[in-house]
């Protein structure tokens, strides 16, 4: 009876022996696996970190030519403000001017009589 209990024994020694050789191996594979699968995801992350500085200066870049563009719009919109202001001020001196001529020649025409009527272009209004 001794020997067939010690047989039991050692089959059932043997079987947990296997047992824990095929969760060990299961084990190492897993871990295996898992190692791979934390270097791919820092191979990763890297290549998405890489993209996102790219990206980054990128979108710097952008906002530079935003300011570049914003501050060249603004010197155009003074330089078209300061265009129509000289515009308005032509305007205004060439009817003044126009007034004047028209005063001259009424005057040269008073002095003269009107004796000979000079013919002038209609002035600018």
């Amino acid at each position: 009876q001794s020997q067939v209990d010690l047989n039991v024994a050692l089959d059932v020694l043997g079987r947990a022996s296997d047992a824990m050789d095929l969760m060990y191996s299961r084990s190492q594979k897993l871990e295996a696996l898992l190692k791979r699968a934390i270097e791919q995801s820092k191979t990763d992350l890297a290549a998405a970190e890489g993209r996102i500085k790219d990206w980054e200066a990128r979108a710097r870049k952008c906002e530079t030519q935003i300011q570049a563009y914003e501050a060249r719009l603004r010197e155009t919109e003074h330089r078209a403000e300061m265009a129509e202001r000289n515009a308005e001020l032509a305007d205004r001196n060439a009817a003044e001017a126009a007034d004047w001529l028209k005063r001259y020649y009424d005057k040269i025409l008073e002095s003269f009589g009107s004796r000979t009527q000079i013919s002038l272009p209609a002035a600018a209004a």
